[in-house]
């Protein structure tokens, strides 16, 4: 697909990803209640990543029985087998009528144990839902951000929320370039994309980088080391992960990408 075939749409431009293991500041999900109560509150439980989803009156809140990934009522148990991947958490979310999930900062089959940040009661009767966060201290060190035309519309219905739609229903997504930065010398860095259908609970690696100990940063554009953008089909996104064993202070990650729409 040629610039002069292409509509742009929703540019991303830059879309700036900062892993800090102070302020946890990694997006891996957004998450939305949707039901008839008039509250629905997520808390992330600390150490365990569990997470309890709660509805009801405001400031008077229950848990949400819709949501259960064993034998407990309103609670996602990470270590429970429906649950032990994000993938398994995103489901049990969509498979209720009162609540909505994306992912946008992991894999569906990156394990769920200790990877969502610790998250006081929080109001997700929002018209962008509320994103949780990655606890980047716990296990396999990783970031990793989407490209993606799937989100919660911030104009809110006549409901009070937006709603969870491929926007304006673009033909493709395209992917030209990514930035690493890193303030460690002491490891190698795996920089893997994705091509993953949240529809068809499918993930396909399309290319994997590796790259070398240092704090400059490494760039990689596509248009120019392979002659074309990296592309995959509307309703999927790609995923750009940089895998790393090592638990770091600060990184930064930024991707480079737009969705587009052929002129009729």
């Amino acid at each position: 697909m040629n610039l002069s075939d292409i509509q742009l749409w929703d540019i991303i431009a830059e879309t700036n990803f900062y892993a800090n293991t102070v302020t946890k500041t990694v997006p891996v999900m957004t998450v939305q209640y949707v039901g008839a109560e008039a509250s629905g509150t997520v808390i992330v439980t600390v150490t365990t990543g569990d997470v309890t989803f709660q509805h009801g009156d405001l400031a008077s809140e229950a848990v949400d029985g819709t949501i259960n990934s064993d034998d407990d009522p309103g609670v996602i148990d990470v270590s429970d087998a429906a649950a032990n991947t994000m993938g398994g958490v995103v489901d049990l979310i969509n498979g209720s009528d009162n609540w909505r999930a994306i992912l946008h900062g992991c894999r569906r089959s990156d394990a769920s144990a200790g990877l969502l940040f610790t998250l006081s009661e929080k109001q997700a009767k929002v018209a962008a839902g509320i994103e949780l966060a990655a606890d980047e201290t716990v296990g396999e060190w990783k970031i990793g951000r989407s490209i993606t035309n799937r989100k919660f519309n911030t104009v809110a219905g006549s409901d009070g929320l937006g709603d969870l739609t491929d926007v304006n229903h673009q033909n493709s997504l395209d992917f030209w370039r990514f930035e690493a930065t890193f303030t460690n010398t002491s490891a190698t860095y795996i920089y893997d994309m994705h091509d993953i259908s949240e529809d068809a609970t499918t993930e396909k690696l399309i290319a994997t980088l590796e790259g070398g100990a240092t704090t400059v940063a490494a760039e990689y554009a596509f248009t120019v080391d392979q002659g074309r953008a990296i592309q995959v089909p509307i309703g999927h996104r790609i995923f750009v992960q940089v895998d790393n064993s090592h638990a770091m202070a600060i990184t930064e990650l930024v991707i480079h990408g737009h969705t587009a729409k052929r002129f009729a």
